[in-house]
């Protein structure tokens, strides 16, 4: 399984990025034999930072004609425009847009309002296209940054496999195997996840039926706790009440005795009272 998957990983990885690639086209209608520059930046970026493969140049034609075809893998971007004269100095100010939707065509009229545009005929289809993008290492080939207020030489530009500025160099392919080692791993993790989850409802209804039976248990020990006080209770009201019985018969011999020993005393009383009376008599 994992080796299919890494098999699938490589492939996608290779496949991808042909697709990926989105064709912009720049039609620019200036002056004719006048320079035109072209500076693509990142659209997301927070300072000023050029694409891969967005800088160009080219020399409009007799009627002012110039295209360029930029191949982006961002879906907007910013242009600074330029248009300079066989000196270099321009023409009229930069011309900049900003957040172009990649794919869409981009139809520009560039010039000083006192130029009247040259119509370009209808049967006429060889517009200048993309005369070059500027290569690194080539001395006398440079564009203007303004943005950054420094002269930078572009970088290698194409859509070759390998090589520098190639599929493999750019940092849209280093996006794509990113995302794709992040759904591999969002696969396993669900896979992972969903297994845990499984197990855990396994141990949470054993466990529920431990608790079940461990309530039981306890409810019986508790009638059993509760039947054993009654129990104990009875005993005790039975020997409350038996002490009380006794107690009652107790106190009733204790009175008998008295009231017996009175009696007793009383009968010697009158005995004694007898004999002192008969003496008395005799005397």
């Amino acid at each position: 399984m994992v080796k299919k998957l890494v098999l699938w990983v490589l492939v996608l990885a290779l496949l991808i990025p042909f697709t990926s690639a989105i064709d912009t086209e720049i039609n620019v209608k200036t002056i004719p034999a006048t320079e035109v520059q072209i500076t693509i930046s990142d659209y997301n970026s927070d300072s000023f930072s050029v694409l891969e493969g967005g800088k160009f140049k080219a020399i409009a034609d007799e009627y002012g004609d110039v295209q360029f075809i930029f191949k982006s893998n961002v879906e907007e971007f910013n242009l600074a425009i330029y248009v300079k004269d066989s000196d270099g100095e321009k023409i009229i100010p930069a011309e900049r847009i900003s957040g172009h939707i990649a794919g869409n065509s981009l139809d520009l009229e560039l010039a000083p309002s006192w130029f009247e545009f040259i119509e370009t005929p209808s049967n006429e289809s060889n517009i200048t296209e993309v005369v070059e993008e500027v290569v690194e290492g080539e001395a006398s080939e440079e564009i203007i940054v303004e943005e950054e207020g420094e002269i930078a030489k572009a970088p290698v530009t194409g859509f070759a496999i390998f090589g520098e500025g190639g599929l493999l160099s750019s940092n849209a392919f280093y996006y794509i195997i990113g995302g794709l080692v992040l759904l591999a791993i969002a696969f396993f993790g669900t896979r992972i996840i969903k297994s845990k989850i499984g197990k855990t409802k396994e141990i949470r209804v054993k466990k529920l039926s431990e608790v079940n039976g461990a309530k039981k248990e306890k409810i019986d020990d508790f009638k059993d706790v509760i039947d054993d006080a009654e129990k104990k209770i009875k005993e005790a009201q039975d020997e409350i009440k038996k002490l009380k019985e006794r107690g009652q018969e107790g106190l009733k011999a204790k009175k008998q005795a008295k009231k017996d020993h009175l009696k007793k005393k009383i009968e010697n009383y009158e005995k004694e009272l007898i004999k002192l009376r008969q003496e008395d008599k005799e005397d």
